[in-house]
């Protein structure tokens, strides 16, 4: 699940959770967006090694993910911080 939308597979499930959270990444980056980005991601994944399990196939969705956003969600997680802590406003 990303975004409030299940993202599925017509694969079977291993037993083992193939869920994509991207909650994080569409409040900072918006929705339609990370949609998108998911389901390119999926694609390459699925054209690379189409043998994967779902479990594999979201894990490797997670990874893209952090490796393309974590670093900006970082920084911008520390700017947050930063205004919190000097007490400053933004207008």
């Amino acid at each position: 699940m990303f975004c409030g939308k299940t993202f599925g597979t017509n694969r079977e499930l291993y037993g083992e959770r193939s869920i994509v959270d991207a909650s994080e990444y569409c409040l900072h980056f918006g929705k339609n967006y990370i949609i998108s980005y998911v389901k390119k991601l999926y694609d390459r994944i699925i054209c690379s090694s189409s043998n994967l399990s779902s479990f594999e196939i979201a894990n490797k969705i997670k990874e893209g993910l952090k490796e393309e956003y974590g670093e900006t969600i970082k920084k911008l997680e520390n700017i947050e911080r930063k205004i919190r802590e000097d007490g400053e406003t933004i207008d």
